[in-house]
């Protein structure tokens, strides 16, 4: 259903978009007007978590109605309302184990906090192809390891659809379409460009 893959990826694209907010307000604020203003971000999350659940039991209440036996004196209408009512009562929702929001605030700490280390077992932004610190952020889908986009790209030209990962140690055989962007990683660079800048 198209709708249900734009209302996904409208949802994703907020939670970017305040992620994004939040780590901005994370740098050019004081602790009480950050604390104040994630708080509010983090409200707006949860209002679009319930709308993302209201949306899903819309979806499963319109299911049921599509398969109902198509008969002259069914009110589609007052079905769908029953169907709807039946679906939210049985339904103990909470907000704050929603995946959505829990993902937010996940990344919302891991961006924001005020003792952000980047350990070198955890992440490490040295590019294993040049030695020289990433500028593009890129992802094995395989392995997990990060590379730079130039010097990554520069390994498949001219060679067979797989290359060795270039990290010492590491077994995995990769394609082209197994890098990918990450924006959770792109932040996550970025503020460790501006904590490194800062010491």
């Amino acid at each position: 259903m198209a709708v249900s893959s734009e209302w996904t990826q409208m949802t994703s694209d907020i939670q970017d978009l305040l992620v994004d907010n939040c780590v901005m307000v994370s740098k050019y604020t004081t602790d009480a007007e950050k604390k104040e203003l994630t708080d509010q971000m983090a409200d707006v999350m949860k209002e679009v978590c319930q709308l993302n659940k209201n949306f899903a039991n819309q979806k499963k209440a319109l299911h049921w109605c599509q398969n109902l036996q198509e008969t002259e004196d069914v009110d589609y209408e007052a079905e769908y309302k029953k169907k709807l009512a039946d679906v939210k009562k049985g339904d103990k929702y909470n907000v704050e184990n929603d995946q959505l929001y829990k993902g937010f605030m996940e990344r919302v700490d891991d961006l924001c906090s005020n003792d952000f280390e980047v350990e070198e077992t955890d992440m490490n932004f040295l590019d294993p192809i040049t030695k020289q610190t990433i500028k593009q952020p890129v992802k094995s889908q395989v392995c997990g390891h990060i590379y730079d986009r130039d010097s990554i790209d520069s390994m498949f030209r001219g060679r067979d659809a797989f290359i060795r990962c270039p990290y010492v140690g590491c077994p995995n055989k990769l394609r082209k379409q197994d890098i990918q962007e990450d924006k959770h990683l792109s932040q996550k660079f970025e503020r460790f460009l501006v904590s490194s800048q800062s010491k």
